[in-house]
């Protein structure tokens, strides 16, 4: 079983970026500069959406919680 961290679902998350709807430009809440590590802003800002991510990531990848 391997093991899936917090860093990495938040190292995932910077990989995918940031949607554009959230960035401050577009009327949401991410700054512009944080569009390549999303998942750092969302680690320390949006604790409740990427604990959801980790959890169903690391459900997933190791088979259980």
């Amino acid at each position: 079983m391997e093991r899936y961290t917090m860093k990495d679902a938040e190292m995932e998350i910077n990989e995918i970026g940031c949607p554009n709807a959230e960035l401050k430009s577009e009327g949401g809440l991410v700054p512009d500069r944080m569009v390549n590590r999303y998942g750092t802003w969302m680690r320390k800002h949006d604790p409740i959406a990427f604990n959801v991510y980790y959890h169903d990531e690391k459900r997933e990848k190791t088979g259980g919680i």
